[in-house]
């Protein structure tokens, strides 16, 4: 994101940044070293033991401030309207009582107060940010705002797995194609007409519809009520879920004998597709209620 933001603030488009991850701050270090890679953004820690011995020099710091010892300028003393801190926090699992919670928010309160807090400030060079209770609630939700803001603006992150449209054209095109075979099939079935039969209400000598195409009327509406459902669905349960009854009533729509078996069929169509989709090449899908385990 720091990089992405960097040239946005001198005027180049973020795209066009060769921006290369690592999976460590180790290759990170020994890239930017070797000369692989131009620059390199890490934390102090990182990088501060080849600073010293003058290997590496430090062009900014993005925090809002300078830290204390390092000879390095902010981006915003530079002339960049930028500021990116890269902060720490402590959780605790959900289902917390109010005493736990305070238990803990007083302990850790104690904690910054202690002499020895300060001295790990002092020795890592930590900006002292201490929030705690609601005041850092209130600032991990607006930190939240902004680094989807960002990653909007710069193209990328979780925003783009966040909606179908943005999930490439397969979801897409699948779900064009039940609509379109489903117009095509109601327009065969008004099409279709016979004869009034002996006995039948329809006056002598007119047209009716013929029995097996009042039945694809029943089919359509079944396949019209899964396009919805997939479609109300796809962004807050997800793909697979989604799917899943898309796939179960087109499957009712023409066979409604065993729909124990047709769900279980669906499940794993849905899940196939997910896996091909996701996995396999690699497009962004809703994942929805199931985001945890996928």
């Amino acid at each position: 994101m720091l990089a992405g933001l960097i040239a946005q603030a001198v005027g180049v488009d973020p795209r066009r940044v060769n921006y290369i991850a690592f999976s460590g701050g180790g290759e990170s270090l020994s890239s930017v070293l070797g000369g692989q890679v131009s620059v390199g953004i890490n934390g102090l820690a990182e990088f501060e033991a080849q600073m010293e011995a003058g290997a590496l020099r430090a062009l900014a710091i993005s925090s809002a401030e300078r830290l204390p010892g390092v000879d390095a300028k902010t981006l915003r003393e530079q002339g960049l309207d930028l500021e990116f801190e890269n902060w720490r926090s402590v959780m605790a699992p959900p289902g917390l009582t109010g005493e736990q919670r305070r238990a803990l928010d007083d302990a850790v309160a104690a904690m910054v107060r202690s002499s020895e807090w300060s001295e790990t400030l002092e020795r890592y060079r930590w900006l002292d940010r201490y929030l705690g209770g609601e005041d850092f609630a209130r600032f991990a939700s607006a930190e939240e705002a902004r680094v989807r803001d960002i990653l909007a603006r710069l193209g990328t992150g979780d925003e783009a797995a966040s909606s179908l449209g943005s999930a490439g054209p397969y979801p897409l095109f699948v779900l064009g194609g039940v609509v379109s075979f489903g117009l095509l099939a109601m327009l065969g079935a008004a099409r279709r007409r016979v004869p009034a039969t002996p006995g039948s209400s329809a006056a002598p000598g007119t047209l009716e519809l013929a029995p097996n195409a009042r039945h694809q009327g029943r089919a359509l509406a079944l396949i019209a009520a899964g396009a919805i459902a997939d479609l109300l669905l796809v962004e807050r349960a997800g793909f697979l879920i989604a799917s899943a009854v898309l796939f179960w009533l087109v499957a009712r729509a023409f066979d409604e004998r065993r729909p124990v078996r047709d769900a279980a069929c669906a499940i794993a169509v849905s899940a196939a597709a997910y896996l091909v989709f996701a996995k396999v090449l690699e497009l962004p899908l809703p994942a929805g209620v199931l985001a945890r385990w996928l």
